[in-house]
């Protein structure tokens, strides 16, 4: 480990294998309280098949419970759940659809003692707004009822991020405008563009994002005035291999990234890697390489917790794995 930083590590599993089905993916991870960690995914026979579904389970100190089915829309395609809470508000985001191209955003609020849904899920938005709403990433809490919310478009041809923003409290959504970037180079399949932000804000204010790219490097973008407009996006020196990305801000102002540190599109997905940013991502150091073997480690999601902070992760398709991270006054990881 490069860093000077030290944290203790250990690991478990949030959803062993065929606890959800036959395929899972696309965690996120939430501190409720001092000791305990709520993660949510999805699950099914396999990404896109109409039988999956939404799954979560709590952290209750000293391991994991029993993974528990949350919500099921019926036979349609469930995607990327996000945990996020406001005040004592713990909600839950997901989509619906085919396909990308089709996604419908559901959002419903869960009891934060045992991640039952208060009320069945809701549409965020008529089917027209597409995809309104947090895309994988959580949104963050700038002001009282106030959420600026990562979201991204997908088509067949074109890539795009955008930041859509409620001002009370998620009742009413306003879309974001579009940012999209300039071919950096020709991608070598599929769409070109960024996607799928993450999101975090400065001690001066400013928000900030890196951003998923077919271009083999993260992006990033800032906003100085509260998220209603941003920079254009720029390539960063950040090795991407288009896969999903994670950036959490901790109260100490420590910056920590987790990614699979790959330069190319539609690559590899190994090694997951954590890095450290002690001067705000200028500079990034690496904490560890926490999966090195060759698989599909991929879609981690970051919190932060009483001891320093958590991460969750799909592995290999088959389980959701989480890791706590505590800090230490001496290196041991």
């Amino acid at each position: 480990m490069a860093s000077a930083l030290s944290f203790s590590a250990s690991v478990d599993l949030a959803c062993p294998p065929d606890k959800a089905g036959a395929s899972v993916h696309a965690s996120s991870i939430l501190a409720l309280d001092h000791s305990r960690q709520a993660c949510v995914w999805f699950g099914g026979s396999r990404e896109a098949h109409p039988d999956t579904a939404i799954y979560g389970a709590i952290f209750e100190g000293e391991s994991w419970g029993e993974p528990k089915l949350l919500t099921d829309l019926g036979p349609v395609a469930h995607w990327n759940p996000v945990l996020f809470k406001d005040q004592d508000a713990l909600h839950l985001f997901f989509k619906t659809g085919a396909s990308p191209r089709d996604w419908r955003t559901y959002q419903c609020p869960l009891d934060p003692q045992t991640l039952e849904p208060l009320r069945p899920p809701s549409a965020l938005c008529a089917v027209t707004e597409d995809g309104i709403g947090p895309v994988r990433s959580r949104p963050i809490v700038i002001g009282p009822g106030i959420w600026i919310a990562p979201n991204s478009i997908e088509t067949k041809t074109d890539w795009w991020c955008r930041f859509d923003r409620t001002e009370d409290g998620g009742s009413r959504w306003i879309r974001g405008e579009a940012l999209h970037v300039t071919p950096q180079s020709e991608a070598s399949k599929g769409p070109q563009g960024i996607i799928q932000p993450t999101l975090w804000q400065e001690s001066d204010g400013r928000l900030r994002a890196f951003m998923r790219s077919t271009y083999g490097m993260v992006f990033e973008t800032e906003s100085q005035d509260s998220g209603h407009t941003w920079s254009t996006p720029q390539p960063t020196q950040i090795p991407n291999n288009n896969s999903g990305l994670e950036v959490l801000c901790l109260r100490s102002g420590l910056l920590v990234m987790a990614l699979n540190p790959v330069k190319g599109n539609w690559v590899q997905r190994f090694p997951l890697t954590v890095l450290v940013s002690e001067d705000r991502g200028t500079r990034w150091q690496k904490l560890a390489d926490i999966e090195q073997e060759k698989g599909e480690f991929s879609y981690p999601s970051l919190t932060e917790t009483a001891e320093g902070f958590a991460l969750s992760y799909t592995w290999n398709r088959k389980a959701i794995r989480a890791w706590r991270f505590t800090k230490r006054e001496k290196r041991d990881f």
